[in-house]
């Protein structure tokens, strides 16, 4: 049985909005910079750094992160995060059970474990053990952190962005998928830009990249996912991302819905079999329909959803 519980942070399931008050951003010498080209100073780091995460910076260009900077004050930027735990047979690799945990809960999970979350510092082995039927080392438990984030960077643009965290690494490494989910086809992504679709893969001390151009992208008429093969040879730490520009089709005064996903392959499927779905509302996650071969293959983990206005940079001029 699932149970979902809501704290205090990064409440789970819950959608915050923050405002700050602006400060002056004058010219100064770059503090930050990433490899599209953007570049921040320390005032406008320190700023936009209150609203997004510095490691989500570097799915920005220069024109997006200048006008989040100059309408963050008043769009906002929304984010939901949710903890996840999932126990798994080992025996079949089929998940048992999954819950929701509060930020409370998840500390305690690491206390329990002497792990330290603040320095995110990860163990090679499942966070827990427990016994099923009277017998050991059947059942692994794996956490992971996943949090989605939508931000205004045009006047009818939102950049949503999934991230999962690994907070115990997974003992199945294969094709795990990320996917986005819209209400209507008129919200569109235009995948043949290099900016509008980037993935990452970190782990460890390593990257890997995933762009529009890559097999692993497959885009259908409501949404899109990438598939990712989770590294053999991590060790240490595991995190995966998903970003993508949204917009297009949606009137001033409507509210544009983003559904997100992270499905994680309990058993070795192949790219073309992670890539076996639709993407339907009644799908895992409110996201992704697999096919009846493969979804027995996934973990079926709650999905995410942030709401906003496309067009909020435009209320202005009516």
């Amino acid at each position: 049985m699932k149970k979902i519980l809501k704290g205090m942070g990064f409440a789970l399931g819950m959608l915050s909005c923050i405002n700050f008050a602006q400060p002056i951003l004058g010219a100064q010498k770059s503090y930050y910079s990433n490899d599209k080209g953007m570049s921040l100073t320390y005032k406008q780091y320190e700023y936009i750094t209150r609203y997004i995460k510095e490691e989500h910076l570097s799915f920005y260009y220069q024109e997006e992160i200048d006008y989040l900077i100059k309408n963050v004050d008043n769009d906002g930027v929304e984010t939901e995060t949710k903890y996840v735990k999932t126990t798994i047979n080992t025996a079949t690799n089929e998940c048992i059970a999954e819950e929701y945990l509060t930020e409370d809960e998840m500390v305690d999970e690491y206390n329990c474990q002497n792990m330290d979350l603040n320095t995110m510092t990860y163990s090679s082995r499942s966070s827990s053990a427990y016994s099923l039927d009277g017998r050991t080392d059947k059942v692994e438990t794996n956490m992971k952190s996943i949090e989605m984030v939508m931000s205004n960077v045009g006047a009818s643009t939102r950049k949503v962005t999934l991230t999962c965290t690994w907070l115990s690494l997974p003992k199945t490494r294969s094709f795990d998928v990320i996917a986005f989910r819209v209400p209507k086809k008129t919200i569109t992504v235009d995948s043949t830009s290099v900016g509008n679709i980037k993935g990452y893969q970190y782990y460890d001390d390593k990257v890997v990249e995933y762009t529009h151009t890559t097999k692993n992208l497959k885009i259908c008429d409501y949404g899109l996912g990438m598939s990712m093969n989770i590294a053999d040879n991590v060790s240490k730490s595991l995190k995966m991302t998903l970003s993508v520009n949204f917009g297009g089709g949606v009137a001033v005064e409507d509210s544009c819905t983003i559904y997100g996903t992270y499905q994680h392959a309990t058993k070795d499927v192949t790219l073309a079999k992670s890539q076996k779905y639709s993407i339907k509302s009644s799908g895992m996650g409110k996201v992704l329909d697999f096919s009846w071969t493969v979804e027995s293959k996934y973990d079926n983990t709650p999905g995410l959803v942030v709401t906003g206005s496309i067009m909020d940079g435009l209320e202005g001029l009516y």
